[in-house]
């Protein structure tokens, strides 16, 4: 699936959480997370929801940290585009909540040996949780945790003279910050 298709496809969620909200039967709203930010990428996710549920899209850009990336290899990278369905316990999207949905991962990565670069992709499944604190009337922290699988995509990249095997499952730890209305 193309980025800019997805891209695009947040854009018009956004959009319709504008319009929604005139109507007053959905609350709509914006995160960003710490941990793109940490490792130089970015993340930008908006949502729209009502009563428990919410659909968010997300757009982020992640470097992972050396200390994860498979011995022999360098400067991986990663664009991932997602899909989520959040649960939320209370009607008022607080406290504790739970999810999943599907990414699109594009990455890149390198060989340590001879510096050799190759791009892959991969559809991915996720589902995590967090907690969701409100510290004003508009504004909330989100501690969350969240397991990530490779469902398809590429099962072997070829860097250089290596051979490159994406981990299948993936932990992630970070905060969010939001916004809501």
């Amino acid at each position: 699936m193309n980025k800019y298709f997805l891209i695009v496809l947040l854009f018009m969620i956004f959009s319709s959480c504008l319009r929604a909200s005139e109507e007053a039967r959905f609350n709509y709203g914006a995160e960003l997370d710490a941990l793109p930010y940490l490792t130089g990428g970015y993340y930008l996710s908006g949502w729209i929801g009502k009563e428990k549920l919410r659909v968010r899209g997300v757009v982020a850009s992640v470097n992972l940290p050396e200390f994860v990336v498979k011995s022999g290899f360098k400067d991986n990278s990663l664009n991932a585009y997602a899909l989520i369905v959040d649960y939320f316990p209370k009607p008022d999207f607080s406290g504790t909540w739970y999810g999943g949905g599907f990414e699109i991962w594009e990455s890149k990565i390198k060989s340590e040996s001879d510096n050799m670069a190759a791009t892959y992709s991969n559809l991915v499944v996720t589902a995590g949780g967090g907690y969701v604190w409100n510290f004003h009337k508009y504004f909330y922290l989100n501690p969350w945790v969240a397991v990530h699988g490779i469902v398809g995509g590429d099962e072997t990249v070829n860097v250089g003279t290596k051979v490159f095997e994406p981990t299948k499952v993936t932990g992630e730890i970070s905060l969010k910050i939001g916004f809501k209305y």
